[in-house]
């Protein structure tokens, strides 16, 4: 087993996926003005953004499991650069759009690397709990994030926002330059080609049995997140650097869902509450569509979809460390592009949640249930309806 890297520095990398998205989330409703275009092609920029950092999960994945991590792990941040210093600079919607699509093609190579990383360097056991530390850890930066990039729009004007972030994946750069090994065995050595890997990824049972739990629940969230400046700045007044403390609960509803797992797994094994986390994940968007039959203020409409969208938090963090496990355990000699397929999953369905849930009025509480609904009552449906022909391997 290779030399296990700082937990810290992989932390800190990992973040700036979050980071790179939900800093400029306050800032969508006022870059209207800013390029003079519809509210849907801000909205568009979000949906770019998921797209590209889900289908660079599958590139980042595959190389990485052909030249090794750390190369294309700094690679990858150059490129985050890049796009970045584009969006920080544009004039114009279609410059924005492209220096967002090009970071978020640069911070598709975090994940799936990272992850690889933790296996190659830990027990399988220790991997997963420290996957559910980082989890708990980034829990934290959709609240964050929002709060700060709040702020730096509200004081200083969204370019700000991107500056802060371009001066992040600079450190980050120069970290894992200095402090970060190799630590993929034999990385010459000839890996099996993408198409063969993919098809021995995309029809296994056991990764869409488990995978598909962790995308409905983790990308609905996500898309809540996104979704989160319409519906608060736009609809309800709220300012931008108010509003995001609202993900604070959320955020501890999260970290709630993981602790819950991990006490669980000491005495049973932690995919066993991937069916219940699921199952709870339905309950928010049935919860809000039966509401949607009252007439209620402004004030219970923001209490009730936070509650409930915390339940739904809570539900995302049960599911995470299970189903992460035993989706990606099967394919040990394509573990990152495994992960990678995974995150391309959960950001897909995240950008079209996003996309859609941005352009509702959130006053129209039956459509924003059937929204917060549909995700992971398909995955119920998945989930249950198929059977694996093994147990998996310890």
């Amino acid at each position: 087993m290779n030399r296990a890297p700082s937990l810290f520095l992989l932390l800190y990398t990992w973040a700036l996926t979050l980071l790179g998205l939900k800093m400029s989330l306050p800032a969508l409703p006022y870059l209207e003005a800013v390029f003079q275009v519809p509210e849907s092609a801000i909205r568009a920029s979000v949906t770019g953004f998921f797209f590209a950092f889900g289908i660079g999960q599958l590139f980042w994945g595959y190389i990485s499991d052909i030249y090794g991590r750390k190369k294309p792990l700094i690679v990858g941040l150059f490129v985050t650069a890049i796009g970045t210093i584009l969006a920080l600079s544009s004039e114009s919607l279609t410059v924005y759009i492209i220096g967002r699509c090009i970071e978020g093609v640069g911070l598709a190579s975090v994940s799936p690397i990272a992850r690889a990383i933790l296996f190659e360097t830990r027990s399988a056991d220790r991997a997963t709990k420290e996957l559910g530390i980082v989890s708990m850890s980034t829990a934290f930066i959709p609240a964050v994030a929002q709060i700060t990039g709040g702020y730096l729009m509200a004081f200083a004007g969204w370019r700000w926002i991107f500056a802060t972030f371009l001066l992040l994946v600079c450190v980050a750069i120069a970290s894992i330059s200095m402090r970060l090994n190799e630590t993929l065995e034999d990385s010459n050595a000839p890996k099996v080609h993408f198409i063969r890997s993919l098809k021995k990824i995309v029809p296994s049972k056991t990764f869409w049995k488990w995978g598909i739990a962790y995308m409905a629940c983790s990308g609905t969230l996500f898309g809540y997140y996104a979704a989160m400046p319409y519906w608060y700045i736009d609809d309800l007044q709220y300012k931008t650097y108010i509003y995001p403390y609202l993900a604070c609960f959320n955020v501890a509803s999260y970290v709630l869902g993981i602790l819950v797992s991990h006490r669980i797994s000491k005495k049973k094994p932690i995919e066993v509450l991937v069916p219940y986390g699921l199952l709870c994940a339905v309950i928010p968007g049935l919860l809000l569509t039966a509401l949607s039959f009252f007439t209620i203020g402004d004030t219970t409409l923001v209490v009730s979809v936070v509650a409930s969208t915390c339940l739904l938090a809570f539900s995302a963090g049960l599911v995470f460390s299970g189903a992460n496990k035993n989706a990606c355990r099967p394919f040990e000699q394509a573990r990152a592009l495994a992960a990678a397929v995974l995150i391309f999953g959960v950001f897909i369905s995240s950008g079209i949640m996003a996309f859609i849930a941005g352009g509702v009025d959130v006053h129209r509480l039956h459509i924003v249930g059937l929204i917060l609904l549909l995700p992971p009552a398909i995955a119920i449906v998945i989930h249950y309806g198929i059977r694996t022909e093994s147990p998996l391997p310890e």
